[in-house]
């Protein structure tokens, strides 16, 4: 194949199939098709799939990964609601922390970016499962999560998705984002968190999650 082009490079490239005899390159007028092309592209990937197979360590995917996309590096995954360490730094609460019940959470990783959300239940969730705002400081309208200090790491093994939860889950909280209401708690928003870190033996109630009003697949879609 052979991809022809201006030297400035503000034009699209030209690109053809064109046959060898006798080790000399023959004209071809007709520009390669899209078949051509897919299927060029697959006969050079497919080797190098293959050889990267082997030399990749094998492991079973754990039953709380809910996609794993390579093209788009994207990984997302499930984590049930349970007790879990929380850090606050802020005006309105001070310096606390505490562990304390918290709601089932998705998380999902592009590149070294973090977007997160909550779902009800204690079950894993499904493409149609309803998604609520994760009552989280440094959050942002669809779950973007303002990182600060915490550095992820890229998803190369399956362990990276326990580091990478931890390292954000042990951050420290330091204000909301968004304008969003993040959490339909009586009292708002601090006193969520001052009551649970005040009480270890409060439940979590789903009842003061908020809707992001789309479906589980809608949003994971929105973190391409």
């Amino acid at each position: 194949m052979l991809v022809w082009t201006l030297n400035d490079g503000h034009v699209p490239a030209y690109a053809s199939i064109n046959p060898v005899k006798d080790g000399v390159v023959q004209h071809q007028k007709d520009a390669v098709s899209s078949k051509q092309l897919l299927q060029f592209s697959q006969d050079l990937i497919a080797p190098l799939a293959k050889n990267a197979l082997k030399d990749r360590k094998v492991e079973i995917t754990p039953s709380t990964v809910l996609l794993s996309d390579p093209i788009n590096d994207l990984t997302v995954w499930w984590r049930p609601g349970r007790p879990t360490p929380q850090f606050f730094d802020c005006d309105e609460l001070g310096t606390i922390q505490g562990v304390c019940h918290m709601p089932g959470l998705v998380f999902a990783q592009k590149g070294r970016s973090l977007s997160i959300c909550a779902v009800a239940g204690n079950y894993r969730p499904l493409n149609e499962s309803a998604v609520f705002h994760a009552p989280m400081f440094n959050t942002g309208n669809r779950g973007d999560v303002c990182l600060g200090g915490v550095r992820l790491k890229p998803i190369q093994q399956w362990a990276d998705i326990d580091t990478n939860e931890t390292a954000f889950l042990r951050g420290i909280n330091t204000h909301p984002n968004g304008n969003h209401v993040k959490t339909s708690y009586p009292t708002g928003l601090f006193a969520l968190w001052r009551d649970l870190i005040g009480n270890p033996q409060m439940e979590w109630d789903d009842a003061w999650l908020t809707p992001m009003k789309t479906t589980l697949q809608q949003w994971i879609k929105g973190c391409l």
